[in-house]
């Protein structure tokens, strides 16, 4: 009896015998095959019978599987579903592309505005501070220099909060030129640029 490799594995497990039992008697060549190990056992003939049983109903079950694909493969596809816009989808839908093509000129347009808008000078670090690697100035037109980067927040250069207590900031005079927007100005400390 030639009997499938996964076969005989699942009836280790339904019969009770013991794997290392059936490989022991294999290496030691007391049997050839798992069949006169099978046929050696007391109950070979009881046992010979359940496992012909087992395996009819493998088969079946395998030809009936086979036969439930053939008939799926044989089934006319569905078509897909079609949908059909109703007027007021149409109408929705072009408005939506109306207003995302609005949305995407004006977006254009404020980068190009940022675009024509003139470069904020670069700090004159001969008056910052050694310690300073920041620069920047505040809406109240006046050159902040720091030893921590500066964010914008509501409208203003601030440090993070748990910065306060070590930042160091110095305060001089200022004068930017018109048009040139204030949160456009921070810069860091070039390398090799030292206090003069």
């Amino acid at each position: 009896m030639n009997i499938p490799e996964n076969i005989i594995a699942k009836l280790y497990r339904l019969c009770g015998y013991a794997r290392g039992d059936i490989d022991a008697a294999l290496n030691s060549h007391e049997v050839g095959t798992v069949e006169d190990w099978l046929d050696s056992q007391p109950t070979a003939a009881e046992f010979d019978k359940r496992l012909l049983h087992l395996l009819d109903i493998n088969l079946e079950a395998q030809q009936r599987i086979a036969e439930l694909e053939d008939e799926l493969d044989s089934q006319p596809v569905a078509p897909e579903p079609t949908y059909t816009m109703t007027e007021l989808e149409k109408k929705e839908l072009e408005a939506l592309r109306t207003e995302n093509s609005g949305m995407h000129s004006m977006i254009q347009r404020l980068l190009d505005e940022q675009a024509r808008q003139p470069v904020a000078p670069e700090p004159d670090w001969s008056q910052a501070p050694k310690r300073a690697q920041w620069a920047c100035v505040l809406p109240s037109n006046e050159r902040m220099f720091s030893d921590v980067e500066p964010v914008e927040i509501f409208g203003r250069w601030s440090h993070a909060y748990d910065q306060l207590a070590t930042v160091k900031t110095w305060i001089i005079p200022c004068n930017l030129p018109l048009g040139i927007d204030w949160r456009t100005t921070l810069r860091r400390r070039p390398e090799g640029v030292v206090e003069s």
